[in-house]
């Protein structure tokens, strides 16, 4: 645990490692290893580590190059290849390392430094603009999984045409829909869901629906019951500024969560919960810091949000660097249990 907190802006973050002089090598990639072949994992690793060891060479001396190489091979030679995760982060120095296997997936990345950098990781998550969209039409409905401007169909609901026109029977096709969503919802929960139709139909799908605090954005068509290429289009604007819908499906997540209960707010409570609950969710001001001593090396700094953020992805967590914006209300960062 940490104590002694030090105020924020008086004294810069500082690594955990003392040793300026000795290297580091932190490498990211994608680890996937159910659908990938190994051999072909086994490629890309020796590929990265080469550079990694490229890079070493040119930046500090043999001497210091080699006990590290020698680590960074042991830890790839012993990766679990039985684990169900999609990335992994490996980070060696010569006398310690440290590994995560995460849901997420990574770029592939080598950094050569002095010190370990868990914003690193969170900084080479890639950027997957998957969403789910929900296409309201007054006779027939679909959901669909997307990833850019990319469809695939998960569902199609066609009203009855036993069904009259009137308003009740509408409603009732709506509530169909709503309840097909939610079980969508309960496998891909954390994507950003828009919803697309004309006014008058999201107006009365906005009365039914049991998933609005799902919703990161309602979309006005101008005609009922979109073909695929029609939805693409209504969807460009928010696929171009997707920095912007992620923001707002964070935001939205963190409303969520403190109507739940379910959230921790400010350094103090977040550091606390970090270790008390099964953390969901980190949200964290982009260049956030804050500085402490260590209870039994006084003398040393730490950065307590650099902390969390280990320990959150230690215990498979997910992790997201977000703008002031977001966070005005939650005191730099919030922790979604």
């Amino acid at each position: 645990m940490l104590t002694n907190v030090l105020p924020k802006g008086h004294l810069p973050a500082v690594t955990l490692q003392p040793d300026n002089n000795t290297p580091v090598v932190s490498l990211f990639m994608p680890f996937d290893p159910k659908m990938v072949n190994k051999n072909e994992i086994a490629y890309k690793l020796k590929s990265l580590t080469s550079e990694a060891e490229r890079k070493l060479v040119k930046a500090f001396p043999m001497l210091a190059v080699k006990p590290v190489q020698e680590r960074l091979k042991l830890v790839c030679k012993n990766l679990d290849y039985s684990t169900h995760k999609k990335s992994v982060a490996i980070y060696v120095s010569a006398d310690t390392e440290k590994l995560f296997y995460l849901d997420t997936i990574l770029e592939e990345r080598v950094i050569v430094d002095t010190s370990f950098n868990i914003r690193h990781l969170v900084e080479s998550k890639k950027n997957l603009q998957e969403h789910l969209v929900l296409v309201l039409g007054s006779h027939i409905s679909r959901i669909y999984f997307g990833n850019g401007t990319y469809l695939v169909s998960m569902l199609t609901n066609t009203r009855k045409k036993s069904q009259s026109d009137d308003i009740p029977c509408l409603e009732n096709f709506l509530k169909e829909i709503d309840n097909n969503l939610n079980i969508i919802l309960n496998y891909f929960p954390l994507l950003p869901l828009f919803v697309v139709g004309e006014t008058g139909i999201l107006n009365k799908y906005k009365m039914v629906t049991r998933n609005e605090t799902h919703i990161t954005q309602l979309i006005e068509a101008t005609s009922n019951e979109l073909p695929a290429d029609d939805v693409k289009t209504a969807l460009q604007p928010y696929i171009i500024n997707w920095g912007s819908v992620t923001m707002k499906h964070l935001h939205r997540r963190l409303d969520n969560a403190i109507e739940s209960g379910k959230i921790a707010i400010g350094m103090n409570q977040v550091a606390k919960a970090a270790y008390q609950r099964h953390a969901k969710l980190l949200v964290v001001e982009k260049d956030y810091t804050f500085p402490v001593v260590k209870r039994d090396q006084n003398t040393v700094l730490a950065d307590a949000v650099d902390e969390v953020i280990e320990r959150v992805l230690s215990s498979g967590g997910e992790v997201e660097f977000a703008n002031k914006k977001v966070l005005e209300d939650y005191q730099h960062i919030a922790l979604v249990y």
